[in-house]
């Protein structure tokens, strides 16, 4: 028989009072069977708005699962994630986040999942959007940049299909993540961190855990509804969100550099290279002219080119920030002794 591992759900929360109501119902609402162990842990993450009481009060006095609230001091989701996963009594963690509305079998199909293959260290689901307002005509087209959508047209392995995945509604096997923590791996990319809008982090362990030998497995049916206020359906909003992806694959190229096959050393030791990659991201910018460098061009709504600036001056800036540690980061990450692959 297979084994069934519990569940603990994590939730990370900054200043999540406004939104932490919805998602909280629907985790109690939860249709398991019978024997299957599961929590909830509520991450504080530096909240000033009093998440941390208002989830222990929110949470149904009448049913036996446990609601547990923690506290991460170090700002980033990336922290309060590893102190979620360190609290956890159960073998799967499921994460959730403060906006993400789960289906009511959601916790039994994530046991399942982990259940029908050892080997799987991630596996994510599904998600539509669900509107405090109508949305802008341009949402559909960028969806996914709101963990909107699918990895798939079915369920299945997609370890070495799927580019990045999200981290919302996704769950992971404990024991994988401890070994690569026991074997060295530190995150670079922290995440949401108070407003700033950064990200990568679910990214980077993706790639980590592939790297490790882990699969990534897509499950459709573990559905959730990602709750869309309006003020994040604002072109703004979107032009930071894209920014900062950009920002963020500074940090995931150690990662995708030790995993390509390269025709020749010699390429391979140029496309590595700090300068070249910047050379290469600003000839990128120049193609896109005044919308590169125009941001009255790149507040047109719905400009596919405006984004794709953003997206590169968001991957300029963080390249040259990271000018002084970019050829250390990529020996570390291709000679790290979790790296199985």
């Amino acid at each position: 028989m297979q084994e069934i591992h519990g569940v603990s759900v994590v939730i990370c929360c900054y200043n999540s009072v406004r939104r932490l109501g919805p998602t909280l119902e629907h985790l109690a609402r939860q249709k398991t069977v019978p024997g299957l162990p599961w929590e909830v842990i509520v991450v504080d993450n530096c909240s000033t708005d009093g998440s941390a009481s208002f989830a222990i009060q929110s949470w149904p006095k009448n049913i036996s699962v446990p609601l547990r609230v923690v506290t991460e001091a170090n700002p980033g989701k990336a922290h309060a994630f590893a102190r979620g996963i360190e609290e956890s009594s159960q073998g799967i963690v499921g994460i959730v986040d403060d906006d993400n509305w789960v289906c009511a079998d959601w916790v039994e199909q994530v046991a399942n999942v982990m259940a029908s293959d050892p080997c799987i260290g991630i596996c994510v689901g599904s998600s539509e959007a669900a509107f405090e307002a109508p949305p802008p005509v341009w949402f559909a087209k960028f969806a996914s940049a709101y963990a909107v959508g699918k990895m798939g047209e079915e369920a299945g392995d997609i370890t070495w299909t799927r580019g990045a995945l999200w981290g919302a509604g996704s769950a992971i096997r404990k024991k994988a993540w401890q070994e690569l923590c026991q074997n060295g791996y530190t995150p670079t990319l922290l995440g949401r961190t108070g407003a700033n809008l950064t990200a990568g982090e679910d990214a980077e362990l993706g790639r980590a855990m592939r790297m490790a030998g882990w699969k990534l497995y897509y499950e459709p049916r573990m559905q959730f509804q990602h709750f869309m206020p309006a003020g994040r359906l604002d072109w703004q909003h979107l032009r930071r969100l894209k920014r900062g992806f950009g920002a963020a694959t500074v940090g995931l190229d150690a990662y995708g550099f030790a995993t390509k096959r390269y025709k020749s050393r010699l390429r391979k030791m140029i496309k590595e290279l700090w300068l070249v990659q910047i050379l290469f991201t600003l000839r990128e910018l120049a193609d896109f002219g005044m919308f590169a460098c125009s941001s009255r061009k790149r507040a047109i709504e719905g400009n596919e080119s405006a984004l794709m600036a953003e997206y590169l001056l968001g991957r300029t800036e963080a390249l040259w920030q990271a000018r002084g540690t970019y050829a250390s980061r990529v020996r570390k990450i291709r000679n790290a002794p979790w790296r199985k692959v």
